[in-house]
């Protein structure tokens, strides 16, 4: 999951994981001893699942929570604060522009597809007391939805 977060490609895990311990560690993994690609690419869609599973749980037992969005560098950052001042990502994309539009679809997008009925997610929405951008100096309008 670590090698995921840092976006080496799930094909190159096995590779990466032979050339670090080899360097580091001297010791020489067998080809079976390590998970293939599609494998590994298993092991990331599970966690991305159960991740969201988990912020959707955290968001319909809460009262209050906030929507953070950020775009940096045609990236843009998603993510949720609770009431209890717990903080979540709820993910990275990648984006031609930076602009409100993009960056609230892509949260909203991100946001639906945790949830399991369009009722779960409008429950949820309702909760919603506040959003945070860093789009506000260069687009005065960015919490106008």
């Amino acid at each position: 999951m670590d090698l995921a977060g840092l976006e080496v490609a799930t094909a190159k895990m096995r590779p990466v994981i032979k050339c670090i311990a080899q360097y580091l560690f001297d010791h020489r993994f067998k080809d079976t001893d390590l998970p293939y690609g599609n494998t590994c690419q298993n092991i990331v869609d599970e966690g991305h699942f159960l991740a969201k599973q988990y912020i959707a749980e955290k968001l319909k037992d809460t009262d209050k929570w906030g929507l953070h969005k950020q775009g940096k560098r045609k990236f843009l950052d998603s993510g949720v604060c609770l009431e209890n001042g717990e903080t979540f990502s709820i993910g990275f994309s990648q984006a031609a522009s930076e602009t409100r539009k993009a960056i609230t679809d892509d949260s909203l997008a991100k946001l639906h597809e945790a949830h399991d009925t369009s009722d779960n997610f409008k429950n949820t929405m309702k909760k919603l007391t506040y959003t945070m951008t860093d789009r506000a100096s260069n687009e005065k309008k960015a919490t106008n939805f």
